[in-house]
């Protein structure tokens, strides 16, 4: 399957657009019945929530607490099937989410929020039996996770940060990772200081940079003037016409 849907080590002509949580406006967030919904309004991939269970699954969850407050437990501490009694439903799977981009012909941009070395590798496995290597970006706040599949030397991978202080390059050098995703929901007005010099280290160093979630036109406009490889938005219909590469096979 051939769904390149990030660029690589040069700044792109323009983005590609990224479904936040599996299009978080379209329909239940982290949920595999959203991403049709997400490939029809324009998504070139999406971008996924994953947890790791007590025994050893990955499953599609922003947080690593279920259960009422006050009376949480964490993800880690439940096997799959305890998780489906406290949450009433059982959460998606890994394989499902891989199977299901792979008929709607999406990328993945797999944020696991917590795993192991073991499921690590067995994420990276899973994505190379089903051909997906060039569909798929392992990315995490967790450097060690990063670390690891990057190298494994097969996968894509983003490395998410809060702080506009540190150094993404730095970071990029000492984990291998591809791409840097700065988290900057809170001061849009960043984008103005990465165009430059903050940018240019990162490109010559064959690094690129995925965007924060917006829904704001305007700055998803200045997001791709500055050279951005993906705008990560809630609502991909909310994208301005022309801005993003077309899809695929157009």
């Amino acid at each position: 399957m051939d769904v390149t849907f990030l660029a690589r080590g040069r700044r792109p002509d323009a983005p590609t657009v990224m479904a936040h949580r599996g299009g978080a406006a379209l329909g239940p967030e982290n949920s595999v019945a959203t991403l049709s919904a997400a490939a029809a309004a324009g998504a070139h991939s999406v971008e996924v929530d994953l947890v790791q269970t007590a025994d050893g699954e990955l499953v599609l969850l922003h947080d690593h607490a279920v259960g009422p407050p006050g009376d949480q437990r964490f993800v880690r501490d439940l096997t799959a099937d305890q998780l489906a009694e406290v949450q009433g439903a059982r959460p998606g799977t890994h394989r499902e989410l891989l199977d299901t981009c792979a008929a709607l012909g999406l990328g993945l941009y797999a944020e696991v929020k917590a795993a192991g070395p073991e499921v690590l590798d067995r994420l990276v496995a899973d994505v190379v039996d089903r051909d997906l290597v060039d569909a798929v970006c392992v990315a995490s706040f967790q450097s060690d996770v990063v670390a690891h599949v990057a190298r494994r030397g097969v996968l894509a991978t983003s490395w998410l940060f809060w702080d506009p202080g540190v150094d993404p390059l730095a970071i990029a050098l000492d984990t291998g990772c591809t791409f840097v995703h700065p988290c900057f929901d809170l001061y849009p007005e960043l984008v103005d200081l990465m165009d430059g010099v903050w940018m240019e280290r990162l490109w010559s160093a064959g690094r690129g940079v995925v965007s924060w979630n917006t829904v704001d036109p305007a700055l998803m406009a200045r997001m791709a003037e500055v050279g951005l490889a993906a705008i990560c938005t809630d609502d991909p219909r909310v994208v301005p016409t022309g801005l993003a590469q077309p899809p695929a096979g157009d």
